[in-house]
């Protein structure tokens, strides 16, 4: 029997080091896929960042753009590879949580290649979350002072902004929309702390010098 090669699809969440473990994924590339461990280009918006085109891709975000690369590109990518550990990361899969249609797509889609689907999520103490996700919105035109911010996001369990970004404060929810089209047994979640890269790469089975440690299915 021939055992399926693993995808890992880091899904954030958002403000829990995600742009620290994408920068690890691209300037380290080549030492990684020297140890097995595939970061494909495709989704990239620039060389430093995650595969945030694929998720807009999936969550017809107006920010999406073809030439980016589209996720056709990323599964031809992974059909060429000749590793048997790949990942994907951004930060926006979070906004699927609630679109079971588009996680099937990208499971079959990722099946369809070869790959078994690993979800990996970092989750982040609860307040200093809604605290950090505030200043980060503020930068992308929010204009709720803090207090009414947190309001509509305990009330609501989740607050939506333009339409397609949509943050989950009920983890419990968050982590069911995932698993109910992956498995729960293929979604693991860490709690958010420092070095991020280093817990990350511990569940994918790497170290930073980008040898292999017996990657494998995380824990």
């Amino acid at each position: 029997m021939i055992k399926p090669k693993i995808l890992y699809l880091h899904v954030g969440t958002h403000k829990t080091g995600t742009t620290a473990i994408q920068t690890l994924l691209t300037t380290q590339s080549e030492a990684l896929a020297q140890g097995g461990l595939f970061v494909p280009r495709s989704g990239r918006i620039h060389d430093l960042s995650g595969h945030h085109n694929i998720a807009w891709e999936l969550n017809a975000d107006a920010r999406y753009r073809p030439a980016f690369g589209t996720l056709a590109d990323f599964c031809e990518e992974l059909k060429a590879s000749p590793h048997a550990v790949a990942v994907i990361s951004s930060e926006d899969f979070e906004y699927l949580y609630g679109d079971p249609r588009a996680l099937r797509a990208l499971k079959t889609a990722f099946e369809d290649c070869g790959y078994e689907v690993e979800v990996l999520m970092f989750l982040r103490e609860q307040g200093a979350m809604i605290g950090s996700l505030y200043q980060e919105l503020l930068k992308h035109g929010l204009d709720k002072g803090y207090g009414a911010f947190t309001c509509a996001m305990v009330r609501r369990g989740e607050f939506v902004m333009h339409g397609k970004w949509r943050y989950c404060l009920s983890y419990e929810r968050l982590v069911a929309g995932f698993a109910a089209v992956f498995g729960e047994a293929h979604v693991h979640c860490r709690s958010y702390e420092r070095p991020v890269e280093t817990v990350f790469l511990d569940l994918v089975g790497y170290r930073l010098t980008g040898k292999p440690d017996g990657a494998g299915h995380a824990g």
